[in-house]
């Protein structure tokens, strides 16, 4: 690790209340631990862009009617609350008979999901009555 800018120049910790560098332990002046360099490959567009042209992948070989989309609930205007990850220790656990925490979430999250959408069913959208 280093605490030299690209340029071979010390990148000093400013303390914001004081505007002044901070200091460490035996009065010491505190320096930048690491210059991260930007990885194109670590950005968001990069990941969706990733995440599209997987889906699309998966969707040639998909049949007919059966698609992935590779978008957030948010993003694709679905209204429903997302389950977590459980992964597949967790399924197994619970497919042993054991108690798995994730996969109790996600029930409450299916359970909540079901009420939601009977609540639209029988109410239309909730939000329009809101405002």
């Amino acid at each position: 690790m280093s605490s030299y800018h690209q340029n071979g120049e010390r990148i000093p910790v400013i303390d914001p209340a004081t505007g002044e560098q901070k200091t460490g332990a035996k009065n010491r002046k505190v320096w930048k631990r690491v210059d991260v360099s930007n990885n194109p490959l670590d950005s968001t567009e990069f990941l969706e862009r990733l995440r599209a042209d997987w889906a699309k992948q998966c969707n040639l070989m998909l049949p007919e009617g059966v698609r992935i989309d590779h978008r957030s609930l948010e993003a694709q205007g679905i209204e429903r609350i997302p389950t977590i990850h459980e992964g597949h220790a967790s399924r197994e656990i619970t497919k042993r008979g054991g108690h798995s925490i994730l996969n109790a979430i996600n029930r409450r999250i299916a359970t909540a999901n079901r009420y939601l959408t009977a609540i639209r069913k029988q109410m239309g959208d909730p939000t329009g009555l809101l405002g």
